[in-house]
């Protein structure tokens, strides 16, 4: 016996947990395709642009670091406002020489301090320190 389709809008009801509860919604089967394509395309591996891979390889070649091209996030973000790979490069020079003799702050020269979005463009309008020997 064939069966008829399904005339109407097809809904899907899940259920959302949370940490403390859980909530059921009910969502469109296009709703349902573009969550799956949103949750494949945030956790497929993409790529690295070459000049985020640029700016990483300089930046480990500068601290003798091993930084992988999955790192590079904050990197693409600040290239995407406008700055450039040169941009980043500097506050690299920068910070490796205010902080690659000190103990404390050597830890900090990392892709996701160096980018932050609340430090990059007062790293990059810093100043180099003229009487640092160099």
């Amino acid at each position: 016996m064939k069966k008829e389709p399904f005339e109407g809008p097809v809904m899907f009801t899940i259920e959302i947990f949370g940490y403390d509860r859980s909530e059921k919604i009910n969502i469109s089967a296009e709703e349902v395709k573009r969550l799956i394509s949103v949750l494949q395309e945030m956790t497929s591996k993409k790529k690295a642009s070459p000049d985020v891979e640029e700016v990483l390889l300089y930046l480990n070649q500068k601290t003798s670091s091993r930084y992988r091209t999955d790192t590079g996030g904050m990197i693409a973000a600040r290239l995407r406002e406008g700055y450039t790979v040169e941009d980043c490069k500097k506050v690299i020079d920068i910070k490796t020489e205010h902080w690659a003799h000190d103990s404390l702050m050597f830890k900090f020269l990392r892709p996701s301090t160096l980018f932050r979005p609340a430090h990059f463009q007062e790293y990059l309008n810093e100043k180099r320190d003229p009487y640092e020997s160099r």
